[in-house]
């Protein structure tokens, strides 16, 4: 059995990968639909962020072999940190209200 560690991923790509398998069965979820999705976003996202994000999640699937994407595919949906600046609720206390 291959061992893999879900720490090879930051926060916001697990959150990218999240959103790409979601809804998916897990033997459907491929590494190659990842990468083709991550691909597919990064033809079409203009971002300079994103874009980076796109990249970096994209080349550590590169690396990763179909026995180590088996393996970690079956922890998703990944668990993310939810900080307070990714609540779209919390107005900041320096903001203006209008």
């Amino acid at each position: 059995m291959v061992s893999v560690d879900i720490d090879v991923f930051n926060n916001e790509e697990r959150v990218l990968i999240n959103g790409i398998c979601k809804d998916e069965k897990l033997s459907t979820i491929t590494r190659q639909k990842v990468l083709d999705s991550l691909n597919f976003s990064k033809q079409i996202s203009t971002d300079a962020m994103i874009m980076d994000l796109l990249d970096s999640t994209s080349s550590k699937m590169k690396v990763m072999t179909d026995e180590e994407w088996d393996a970690l595919k079956v922890l998703t949906p990944f668990p993310v940190a939810v900080l307070p600046q990714d609540d779209v609720e919390v107005v900041p206390s320096d903001e203006e209200e209008l």
